[in-house]
């Protein structure tokens, strides 16, 4: 059926009358491009370029609205594997001819058409989803560093400890001797004044750490930041 409705068409454009468009073109001209775009259409299809055909008949049919036109671009839509544009060109073929021969065919693949469709799982296209990252905190300063903090308090808590044992010390090492109890506690003073020696020295040396933690972070967090 489908080579009788091509032949059908060629024979329709070659052999119809002459007809009026509302462009003022000439209608011979009109038909001889129908022709041409027949030929090609034919020849498209035979070769399998399914689409190609289908431009063609459509072409053809704004050259000269021939139904058949119509059936032939469904039947290289179908082919081509477009049913959307197959469904929509088959029923505009049929409400064009509905006696004609191809109609009772272009019917039955109308209801497929509408079957396969009905059928189809729609895709879906999947939503990007945007991740946010959480920009890392900014770094701490080095002069707030808790370790490099705890260091400094603690030496400075000694060094001033030290100087109390220190002053204490010294002023009861130092004081005038006349009596066992001024002797005891000059001794005693003499203790006091080596303890809080130790305990400037320890003092010292916990704010030296601070002071040379404090000074690596200090130079890390420069070259982190050029």
């Amino acid at each position: 059926m489908r080579q009788v409705a091509l032949v059908c068409a060629l024979a329709c454009v070659t052999a119809g009358e002459p007809f009026a468009r509302a462009d003022g073109a000439d209608p011979a001209s009109a038909e001889a491009r129908a022709r041409e775009r027949y030929r090609r259409g034919l020849s498209l299809f035979n070769a399998g370029l399914f689409d190609a055909a289908a431009v063609e008949f459509e072409a053809g049919y704004e050259l000269k609205p021939l139904p058949l036109f119509l059936y032939n671009a469904a039947q290289a839509q179908r082919r081509g594997n477009h049913p959307q544009r197959a469904l929509e060109l088959y029923r505009r073929y049929v409400l064009a001819d509905p006696l004609a021969p191809e109609a009772e065919e272009a019917t039955h693949h109308i209801r497929e058409l509408e079957e396969q469709l009905r059928n189809v799982t729609p895709v879906v296209a999947p939503v990007n989803k945007q991740v946010v990252v959480a920009a890392p905190p900014p770094a701490r300063p080095w002069f707030r560093d808790p370790l490099g903090g705890t260091l400094a308090a603690t030496g400075g808590a000694a060094l001033v400890s030290g100087l109390v044992l220190l002053g204490i010390g010294g002023a009861w090492s130092t004081a005038p001797i006349e009596t066992h109890d001024d002797f005891e506690r000059a001794k005693h003073g003499h203790s006091l004044a080596i303890g809080g020696g130790v305990v400037l020295t320890i003092g010292a040396g916990l704010i030296g750490g601070a002071a040379i933690r404090w000074g690596i972070l200090a130079r890390a967090q420069r070259r982190a930041s050029r």
